[in-house]
């Protein structure tokens, strides 16, 4: 990606800051049209560590906390929260 902002596939927007360890200010963000993401990311591009703090609304409305590492091999993400007020303890693939 160059620059420090963008848009999602189906609205919303995103900026970014730093280089080695980088933050992602989600704000509204849709990747399908019935689902807004906000919340911020960081990932650390030395490590490969990331994280995200994220709030849904719209088609489900919830939070969740993901953690993950870039730089492993299909790497997969560990999700917790609650979505339309039930806990979720998810792991899926890394985003």
């Amino acid at each position: 990606m160059y620059g420090s902002e963008g848009v999602g596939l189906r609205g919303g927007r995103f900026t970014t800051t730093g280089l080695d360890d980088v933050g992602f200010r989600l704000h509204g963000l849709r990747w399908v049209r019935d689902l807004d993401v906000a919340g911020r990311v960081t990932w650390d591009r030395w490590t490969g560590g990331a994280s995200a703090r994220l709030r849904l609304s719209g088609a489900a409305t919830g939070r969740l906390t993901m953690t993950w590492n870039d730089w492993d091999r299909h790497a997969e993400a560990h999700v917790r929260g609650r979505v339309n007020g039930g806990d979720v303890d998810w792991t899926i693939p890394a985003p």
